[in-house]
């Protein structure tokens, strides 16, 4: 008799547990086109909502971003301010996932110095661009971001500047000046399709 007391009671408890305070799913990457995909979230701890667009230069249907040189526009917005990234990777990053924004504490002040490369970056269409040589940085997962304009970035121009460029020539070319070994020291993504998604997209947008 005592244990059926007991069981009602932890039932009646689990019911008046508040929703939020339940886990929530992780995000779950989606599909949306041939070696195109979406991860969409919001980081907790930062109160970033996110959302990452995976772009394949291999457009197979068997071909995944944590196998293939992939691409991705991260659109976020944290306290009413939105941000735009770029990310490249050239093949086999397994790490998919948000990285929310740094954030100091006692003993960590400053984010990690990560060390920065160049990549020649030549825009295709109906023409060929100039090539941009830009700096990025290399994170410790395997994939490289695009260095903001900041202190801590040679770059004056940010993303947005080269989404004008991509709109005009989609075809995005990214030259590594010292490859990774047992990497291409290329990549190319037709970006059209990715263009649209973030151009319906009101996270991406100024």
């Amino acid at each position: 008799m005592m244990r059926l007391i007991v069981c009602a009671l932890l039932f009646a408890l689990v019911l008046l547990v508040p929703s939020g305070w339940a886990q929530e799913d992780s995000p779950q990457l989606v599909r949306i086109g041939s070696g195109l995909f979406s991860l969409h979230g919001t980081d907790a701890g930062s109160d970033t909502q996110y959302l990452r667009y995976f772009l394949l230069a291999d457009s197979g249907e068997e071909a995944m971003p944590q196998s293939a040189p992939t691409l991705v526009i991260e659109c976020t917005q944290a306290h009413n301010r939105r941000e735009l990234h770029f990310f490249v990777n050239f093949g086999g990053v397994e790490d998919i996932a948000f990285t929310p924004p740094f954030k100091p504490t006692p003993t960590d002040r400053f984010p990690p110095a990560n060390p920065t490369v160049a990549f020649r970056m030549t825009f295709e269409g109906y023409m060929r661009s100039k090539p941009f040589k830009r700096s990025w940085e290399q994170l410790p997962n395997g994939n490289y971001k695009y260095r903001n304009p900041g202190a801590d970035s040679f770059n004056l121009d940010g993303p947005r500047y080269f989404m004008q460029y991509l709109n005009s020539l989609p075809g995005f070319r990214v030259v590594a000046m010292k490859p990774e070994r047992g990497k291409p020291a290329e990549v190319f993504f037709q970006t059209k399709p990715l263009l649209e998604m973030v151009s319906r997209e009101a996270l991406c947008q100024p």
